[in-house]
């Protein structure tokens, strides 16, 4: 602590340091001049104590501050601004947007502000739209003017687009940005005359125009102390201008793409040193609708520890750089090629909504870079190239680009390659050579080109990829490809009458093809391979082909899988036409194809191994053998595989098969099912000079004109039926099945049901040198006798069979010898329900091993019935009721139980969760009053276990359907 005589000194000195200042203050206020400076707020809406800008400024003494809040500021008062004092003009909030929008025309001319007395410092204003004689933005006469922050956009002057100062004390600009003004005579950013120092540090000058000058232009020895400034393609004038000018020195600066020169007089000994450069300083987006300034990760107008060029720093997050391009040619560049030449890799060509055709915006090439190429609004719809139908491709590229190279929604179109002199005719909209891409998004439409319109790849060793496009109405052929990988997916190729026959071509050196989730609409060929090398790989995935002739032509290929494809409505070719290959089908459909001639409406195939899994085959049609699958000199493999209504329909002998047809190779059927077909001979199925093997297939309600739904017929060759069900069918001649074939070896089948012409059986065997007939039941045929055994020219065994119920006589002609004998029976089968195919046996059927001399079940199934448990009168229930199933989860087997309150007709059916129909369990059987248990063993109508996941099962009474929900776990 002091001593008291310090505290005393102390207390003196600080009573005359407030003596002064009161003393001041009065003389202030007697002088008139305010002791504190003041700050004066401004809205945009006009609310408060200053209605505008001009309002505030007005209202400003020396030292004062205008704080403008948020917003755009607009009208009388918020342009034409007189600014004479020393004051700040500034947001009330740091970092918050400020507009002023002076909407000056060339008939209304306005600027933002007039600087006629003090020295002024704006700071982090936007400026936009102004439009003077001298200085769009801000003229400043005489005085020092400070500017930081702020942002002049699209004002326009004959000098000065943005600034004019005239015989300035000092202007001095920090972390400005000049984009987009014009001047018409010089100084398109700034103008400055009057012998006086502009210093401009970290700004950046962005595509401004002028007839001299377009970043600045300095006249009367005005000098120039410019740093880490970039001034970047300006139009009209040099990037720096110079009349009478003074002396002007640069540091660290960026002069790049302007026009009519970058590093000019003075400055160009500059270049190169000072850490001046000459380079694309890389952009984040510039050109963008929210423009980004930044530099972008890789600028090289950005160096650690050193400079950091511009007003808008950078963004290490962002390390492609987007060169924009506007149809008008107002971009960045002027046309597409422009920017393609400068862009950098990585980099990225940005083409604003609109139509861009002419010189520089066909006949692209990426130049060997591997940059993007894409629509601003990521919109193939709003941005077009176009080639106008001239004589010029779209694009070519030719210099290795690799599949990094991007095309990004963008329509293509109207391109014309019929008059090139390299590769004529091919690729209208696109041509790659020695050079790979990858599409996304993209519509390439209404090219020409008389080999290949739209797409063509012509080089064996390189690739494409087409990701989510469209590929409509080119020429002849939308896509040819002769390279080594193509992957395609999620792409609409369609066509209309009279263009675009083929989708898709692939040439011999196609190597390895990938086309998945693709739709093809109308085609006269949708997709054709043609002769690949031995090695090479097929998978389409997926796919929907509908309308139009024929959906594939697979030729010379050992390696093609088709998995998950729709086939709809063509016709006249077919769905697939398959020559000299071997081609595996998974898990397709076919519904409603159509072929005219040859047969097949589904599938032709000549000389080629085919297999086919858990494919659906519906309401396909031919007038020659086969309406579903023609095969000549093929071995055709078809498991759980379901054909319905099928037909073939014409003039006999060529109207047989009315789901597959056959003639040399071999046919295999396993767990197929065979429904409501209709043909000639053979309505399921007719097998010529084939072999033929059948295990664990169904046959029902099929219908042919001639004899024999299955019809094995002629030649050496062997047949094995093993495990099938034939109920239900009818012929109008002959017999129902009917075998001729050198080794025949039938078992464990159910037949039982079917209706023929007099005087034949339900089952022929006709001609065979060897006869195996054992464990199968032919029960119930209409007008028919049970079996026909004629011409075997070697042994026959009959054993352990029942023949029952049919009205043409059981065992009878030939066969009589064989009845009683070798465990042959005739006896009623017990079958569970035969009304909905349900030929399972009941516990006391002479069928089942335990009730029969061979000890061998007898027929297609054994024992299982469902369980069904009636209520006792006292609890009978008052309503229909589902009470759900048991067990749930459930593997293999679960138990369906509802309740009626009166005897009712029943229906009962099982679907998945997409809606289709599993399975029918009941169709309208009549159930007593009570409680009811039906049995489901996870099986299709097929008899195909379903795979795992959740199931639906509706029970129908009436016109009330009950729902319930079951889970499978395998």
């Amino acid at each position: 602590m002091g001593t008291p005589a310090r505290k005393g000194q102390h207390i003196m000195a600080t009573w005359k340091i407030v003596s002064l200042f009161v003393f001041t203050m009065i003389v202030a206020v007697v002088a008139g001049v305010p002791a504190l400076a003041v700050d004066r707020v401004v809205n945009a809406e006009g609310t408060g104590e200053y209605a505008t800008i001009d309002d505030a400024v007005g209202a400003c003494s020396h030292g004062d501050q205008v704080l403008l809040m948020p917003g755009t500021y607009t009208g009388v008062g918020n342009h034409d601004i007189q600014v004479e004092a020393d004051i700040t003009i500034k947001p009330h909030e740091f970092m918050s947007e400020v507009i002023i929008d002076c909407q000056g025309s060339e008939l209304d001319n306005r600027r933002a502000f007039n600087v006629v007395d003090g020295s002024p410092t704006f700071r982090n204003l936007t400026i936009k739209g102004g439009y003077e004689t001298n200085g769009g933005a801000i003229a400043i006469m005489n005085y020092t003017t400070t500017i930081i922050g702020c942002r002049f956009i699209d004002n326009q002057a004959e000098r000065g687009g943005a600034i004019y100062a005239d015989r300035a004390d000092a202007l001095n600009l920090e972390i400005c940005l000049f984009s987009k003004n014009h001047a018409s005579i010089e100084g398109g950013g700034v103008y400055a005359t009057g012998n006086f120092p502009v210093s401009v540090d970290r700004a950046t000058f962005y595509r401004n125009f002028a007839n001299a000058g377009s970043g600045l232009f300095l006249t009367n020895q005005t000098t120039l102390d410019i740093s880490e400034s970039l001034i970047l393609l300006g139009s009209g004038g040099a990037a720096v201008g110079d009349y009478y000018g003074g002396t002007q020195t640069a540091v660290e600066c960026d002069i790049w793409g302007n026009v009519a020169g970058d590093w000019m007089w003075q400055l160009a000994p500059q270049l190169g040193v000072n850490g001046n450069i000459h380079a694309d300083p890389l952009l984040c987006d510039p050109d963008a609708d929210v423009p980004n300034f930044q530099l972008s990760a890789n600028s090289p107008a950005y160096t650690f520890l050193n400079a950091m060029m511009g007003s808008d720093g950078i963004d290490f997050d962002w390390d492609v750089p987007v060169y924009g391009v506007r149809a008008d040619g107002s971009g960045m560049f002027p046309t597409i090629q422009a920017a393609l030449d400068t862009v950098p890799v990585p980099g990225e060509v940005v083409l604003a909504a609109g139509r861009y055709e002419g010189v520089g915006n066909t006949g692209l090439t990426f130049l060997g870079k591997n940059v993007m190429m894409r629509s601003r609004d990521l919109n193939a719809e709003t941005t077009v190239i176009s080639g106008s139908g001239q004589h010029d491709r779209v694009i070519w590229l030719r210099d290795g680009e690799t599949t990094a190279a991007t095309i990004s929604h963008l329509t293509i179109e109207q391109g014309n390659a019929d008059f090139s002199s390299d590769y004529p005719g091919y690729g209208g909209g696109i041509l790659l050579t020695g050079a790979e891409v990858t599409l996304r998004g993209c519509v390439i439409q209404f090219n020409q080109g008389a080999h290949a319109a739209g797409i063509s790849l012509n080089n064996e060793i390189n690739d494409l990829v087409i990701e989510d496009c469209e590929i409509a109405r080119n020429g002849d052929l939308n896509l040819y490809f002769h390279g080594n990988r193509l992957d395609v997916t999620g792409t609409l190729f369609w066509n209309y009458a009279g263009r675009s026959d083929v989708g898709i071509w692939t040439g011999d050196f196609a190597n390895d093809v990938n086309v998945e989730n693709c739709e093809f609409i109308n085609f006269e060929k949708a997709v054709h391979i043609d002769h690949p090398f031995s090695s090479a790989t097929f998978d389409f995935v997926g796919n929907t082909f509908s309308e139009g002739e024929s959906a594939m032509t697979i030729e010379g290929a050992d390696n093609v899988v088709l998995d998950g494809n729709t086939f709809t409505r063509r016709r006249n070719n077919g769905a697939l036409t398959i020559v000299d290959s071997h081609v595996r089908i998974v898990s397709s459909d076919f519904d409603g194809c159509n072929r005219s001639l040859e047969g097949g409406g589904a599938l032709n195939a000549d000389n080629s191994w085919v297999f086919m899994e858990r494919c659906e085959l519906t309401s396909n049609y031919s007038e020659q053998n086969g309406g579903a699958i023609h095969a000549v000199n093929s071995n055709i493999f078809l498991n759980h595989s379901v054909f319905t209504n099928n037909q073939c329909i014409g003039t006999a002998p060529v109207s047989n098969g009315g789901a597959v047809f056959t003639t040399g190779g071999s046919l295999s059927l396993y767990r197929s099912f065979f429904d409501g077909n209709l043909g000639d001979f053979g309505a399921a199925v007719y097998c010529e000079n084939a072999s033929f093997y059948c295990l664990d297939a169904e046959f029902a309600r099929n219908h042919g004109s001639g004899p024999g739904i299955l019809n094995v017929h002629h030649g050496g060759a062997t047949a094995e039926i093993t495990g099938a069900t034939f109920a239900d069918n009818t012929v109008d001649s002959g017999s129902v099945i009917y075998v001729n074939a050198a080794t025949v070896t039938f078992e464990e089948s159910t037949i039982t049901d079917n209706s023929g012409s007099a005087g034949y059986a339900q089952i022929e065997f006709n001609g065979a040198n060897d006869l195996i007939f054992n464990q199968n039941i032919v029960a119930f045929g209409v007008g028919v006798s049970a079996l026909y055994v004629a011409a075997i020219q070697g042994t026959v065994d009959l054993a352990c069979n029942d023949l029952y119920g049919n009205d043409g006589g059981d065992y009878v002609g030939s066969v009589g010898v064989w009845q009683g004998v070798a465990g042959n029976i005739s006896e009623d089968p017990y079958f569970c329900d035969p009304g909905v195919y349900l030929f399972t046996l009941q516990q006391l059927s002479p069928c089942l091993a335990a009730n029969n001399t061979c000890g061998v079940d007898i027929g297609a199934f054994g024992y299982g019935c469902p369980q069904v448990t009636a209520t006792p009168d006292d609890i009978m229930p008052r309503a229909f009721t589902l009470e759900g199933n048991s067990p749930n989860p459930f593997n293999p087997r679960t138990e369906i139980r509802f309740s009626l309150p009166v005897a009712s007709q029943v229906e009962l059916d099982i679907h998945d969760v997409s809606g289709r129909k599993v399975r029918s369990l009941l169709t309208g059987q009549v159930y007593a009053a009570g409680t009811h248990e039906i049995s489901w063993e996870g099986k299709d109508h097929a008899g195909r276990a379903v795979p795992s996941g959740t199931y639906l099962y509706r029970v129908t009474v009436g016109e009330r359907t009950l729902t319930g929900k079951m889970l499978l776990v395998r």
